[in-house]
């Protein structure tokens, strides 16, 4: 069994969680992922820019 530890749980922590997961699971290999965060949550912040980009203007 693997054990992995990821520290920080922002983007980039959780990604890495699970593409480690994903990996170890085409292998077979049965494994512990813990993800270490500050908080208990993710904060998302939405970059409207992006998808409605044309519909914003600057008055």
């Amino acid at each position: 069994m693997q054990n992995i530890v990821v520290v920080g749980g922002g983007f980039a922590g959780f990604w890495a969680a699970v593409s480690a997961r994903r990996e170890l699971r085409q292998g077979g290999v049965p494994a512990h992922i813990t993800v270490i965060n500050r908080d208990p949550f993710l904060t998302l912040r939405p970059r409207l820019y992006e998808s409605f980009g044309e519909h914003l203007h600057s008055r």
